[in-house]
């Protein structure tokens, strides 16, 4: 493991980050004072980031257990997405994306729970069933669609899942309950 590498990383993080390296030792922040500690399990996870760090490492160490994040899990995401620390807009100065116009989103999505219970199921889950016979209520096929992700995904006990956007929560609660996965939200 070179800690040069991981050195310059970190110090592209902002200033209250801590990394937890395989072998006890602590680099940037001290943990207790962190706002996110990214705690890594391998050397072989730390030499990956350290070598071509991107988002997709970051997710990939993350989902396979190789990275333990304490603290405020999304503020670590933004972070490096923020800097050029994962690969992420801001890379080498460039302008960040604008924001979504929040009129916009606002009109689509601040509604209340009860007028998207006037279209989606119980769970109020945001995709597209999956009928499996014309007779199948929408609560059934919701279930159906669930089920057929967790399957794709293989999903087995203690497997880790992270559901990014994914409406009020109806996959975390079927992969965690059903398939016994850890999920974060």
């Amino acid at each position: 493991m070179d800690l040069a590498q991981v050195s310059r990383l970190l110090e592209a993080l902002p200033a209250n980050f801590a990394v937890g390296l395989p072998d006890g030792q602590w680099l940037g922040t001290a943990e207790a004072a962190a706002v996110v500690s990214v705690v890594f399990r391998n050397e072989q996870a730390v030499a990956r980031l350290a070598e071509a760090p991107s988002l997709l490492r970051f997710a990939e160490a993350f989902v396979g257990g190789e990275i333990d994040v304490r603290g405020d899990f999304l503020a670590a995401v933004t972070a490096a997405y923020a800097t050029d620390a994962l690969g992420g807009p801001g890379a080498a100065g460039e302008a960040l994306p604008r924001p979504p116009d929040e009129d916009a989103i606002g009109f689509h999505y601040d509604r209340s729970s009860a007028f998207f219970a006037l279209f989606l199921d119980a769970r109020l889950t945001y995709t597209c069933a999956y009928y499996r016979a014309p007779d199948v209520s929408l609560d059934e096929a919701q279930a159906a669609k669930l089920d057929l992700v967790c399957r794709k995904l293989r999903l087995a006990p203690g497997e880790r899942l992270l559901d990014v956007g994914c409406g009020w929560g109806a996959l975390t609660a079927r992969a965690a309950e059903r398939y016994g996965a850890q999920v974060s939200a």
